[in-house]
């Protein structure tokens, strides 16, 4: 026996806003087409059990729950979107945009043993494109994890925690990225591979300054920071508590610190 439910929304030229839709129900493959006029404040899926395919998404909030099954398709958020699933693959496309300094977007994506991969475009919604704040989450375990950002704007703030075990994690940046970072691993060596020649992204013609130090030995783990400082300022350098800081360094500090509420986890 074999049975469908197809929900139909009215297409019309100007875009629908539709306040919520939510499904829970197990053992139902779901598949949601285009919907190029509809966006939604939430958008909640719950097949658990079953494949997840999504053509193209928007939504404020966003959740798509299953169970060892795979997840993939485009998703578009501005507040927040929640991807999950165990002992199957995720390959998702995902937009996020963001209009307050203070408050991240955040996207949280992660399965079990099994592959994770992502496309990351972030988006400033100020009027200059520049800013914004974004928290992302990527955790896998037993299979390789591959984030590779599209796009971010110049002057966001990006706080990024990726993870699995037991296989290689990759990710790519954009040169817009700074502040700093740390790499961690137990069995592959950490590398990190700098553009150094890649152009400044606000159009300043500042040069990329990126700093990296291995702690203890191999290379295991690698901690640094990047920024994009301006050729009189490229050997400048000031004391913070009595500790000599990078320019870099304070930088990044000097720019969280304009947001009171600082950041919070995805």
């Amino acid at each position: 026996m074999f049975i469908a439910i197809t929900v139909s929304l009215p297409e019309g030229k100007q875009v629908t806003h539709v306040p919520r839709f939510e499904t829970s129900l197990p053992y139902f493959r779901h598949t949601i087409h285009e919907l190029p006029t509809h966006t939604f404040d939430s958008f909640f899926l719950h097949p658990f059990h079953r494949p997840v395919h999504v053509k193209d998404l928007v939504g404020d909030k966003i959740a798509i729950h299953t169970k060892n099954a795979p997840i993939e398709g485009t998703f578009n958020t501005s507040s927040s979107l929640d991807i999950t699933t165990s002992n199957a693959p995720v390959a998702v496309k995902i937009n996020a945009f963001s209009q307050n300094n203070c408050h991240p977007t955040k996207v949280k994506v992660q399965t079990k043993n099994s592959v994770l991969f992502s496309d990351l475009s972030l988006f400033s919604t100020f009027e200059n494109q520049t800013g914004g704040a974004f928290c992302v989450k990527t955790h896998t375990s037993n299979s390789p994890l591959e984030i590779n950002f599209k796009h971010q704007p110049p002057d966001s703030h990006l706080k990024l925690d990726a993870h699995t075990s037991n296989s290689p994690a990759r990710v790519h940046l954009q040169p817009a990225f700074e502040g700093p970072f740390k790499l961690k691993t137990s069995i592959f060596p950490s590398i990190v591979a700098p553009d150094l020649d890649a152009k400044d992204p606000a159009g300043l013609g500042r040069k990329r300054v990126v700093n990296v130090k291995t702690i203890g030995h191999g290379a295991g783990v690698v901690q640094g920071d990047a920024a994009w400082v301006s050729e009189d300022r490229r050997c400048c350098r000031r004391h913070h508590r009595g500790d000599r800081t990078t320019l870099s360094e304070w930088m990044f500090r000097r720019r969280i610190h304009r947001c009171t509420s600082g950041f919070e986890p995805a």
